[in-house]
């Protein structure tokens, strides 16, 4: 099953390497069944596609992860709040330019 989101909720895919133990991905807690994500691939807009299979019974659940309206809604504020926290704030910047140029005036004397 694929699940195809316009953001990326940080759920990471199973990572099988040779010569390792098998580390499961991201357990997924939808519709009363658990899944897990078994890969990730990101879409050109911004968003991921998950492929999503059955939770296999002898492995370990480590964290779930809920897929329902309230965990979206939540997540989606977690994501608008993270946005709004990166913007540069245009005062910021004036303040350090002007702490660049009295640096180098400083130096010069």
């Amino acid at each position: 099953m694929t699940l195809s989101c316009p953001a990326a909720k940080g759920w990471k895919a199973r990572e099988d390497a040779p010569r390792r133990a098998l580390h499961p991905g991201t357990a997924v807690s939808w519709q009363e069944r658990v899944f897990e994500v078994v890969e990730t691939r990101p879409l050109s807009n911004g968003g991921v596609v998950y492929s999503l299979a059955p939770w296999r019974e002898d492995l370990a659940i480590r964290s779930l992860e809920r897929y329902d309206e309230s965990s979206e809604t939540g997540r989606a504020g977690e994501q608008a709040w993270k946005a709004a926290a990166i913007r540069p704030i245009p005062g910021a910047l004036l303040y350090e330019a002007g702490c660049v140029i009295l640096r180098a005036l400083r130096r010069r004397q």
